[in-house]
């Protein structure tokens, strides 16, 4: 019996919740966050995946292995900001905190250039990353232009701008595409690969995100909405009929996947 539960997106609904949650600049309609591209640096999410990976917190519930990786909760600033720049690097998954082949690739290396490879897809599967690094190949990177080019195209405001751009220059230079002098990719092989991708991409579209589930026989997709502007939802596409077993099942899966906010009291 197949029971799916389709979630528009985890980092989609966590994304609305910190721009709903958090200030802004008075009357610009600046964010000071994002989850479209990193606020923590590649050796930071290394870490962090490292820490995730030595105290086998794969499978564990969110509280759980933000405890486990020395944080308050999972609703931290600093935990969910790790979180985020994990899954965007694709070392861990859209679910839950279980590391991807490619961090495996990173902490269990079987050739010579996989640690190396790791890394550079990591930077790679960003397409604003790619973007960036083929407008500053061979040249020296200047952390103003780009922390004021992020904060123009992700409508950031200057302070989450200049973390974004300061993750990004950390990255760069932990994945060695950054030479002692800050040139971009002097001497570094491209950030480009040729290779197969992972069968599951790290960081999807939101095309395809938003998919719509085939409803397959004998099932029904239903949709509940989170808040009442109907922009954070959850869509479950599932038999007909099912056990309270099941139920149960899917709940306890649901508490290990999403990050619960217990203080969150909107309807």
């Amino acid at each position: 019996m197949l029971f799916v539960v389709h979630i528009t997106s985890v980092m989609e609904n966590e994304k609305a919740k910190t721009q709903t949650s958090t200030p802004q600049a008075s009357g610009s309609g600046k964010k000071n966050s994002t989850t479209e591209i990193p606020l923590i640096g590649l050796d930071d999410a290394v870490a962090f995946v490292t820490t995730i990976h030595e105290k086998a917190l794969e499978m564990a519930p969110m509280p759980d292995v933000a405890k486990g990786a020395g944080y308050g909760s999972p609703t931290s600033t600093s935990f969910y900001r790790r979180l985020v720049a994990a899954r965007l690097f694709g070392l861990i998954g859209l679910n839950g905190a279980a590391i991807t082949k490619r961090a495996n690739d990173y902490l269990k290396p079987d050739q010579e250039d996989a640690k190396s490879k790791a890394l550079q897809d990591a930077i790679s599967g960003i397409a604003y990353y790619s973007e960036l690094i083929e407008k500053y190949r061979g040249r020296k990177l200047n952390p103003d232009l780009v922390k004021n080019a992020i904060s123009k195209d992700f409508n950031l405001m200057e302070q989450a701008a200049a973390s974004a751009a300061k993750a990004f220059s950390a990255s760069l230079k932990f994945s060695g595409l950054l030479s002692a002098d800050e040139i971009v990719g002097v001497g570094t092989p491209s950030v480009k690969t040729t290779e197969t991708p992972p069968a599951t991409p790290p960081t999807p579209t939101p095309s395809v995100l938003n998919a719509e589930l085939p409803a397959g026989l004998g099932t029904h997709t239903y949709e509940l909405p989170l808040d009442k502007e109907n922009k954070r939802k959850i869509r479950l596409n599932a038999p007909l009929d099912i056990t309270d077993k099941e139920v149960k099942r899917v709940a306890k899966w649901i508490d290990a996947t999403l990050l619960i906010d217990t203080t969150d009291e909107q309807v």
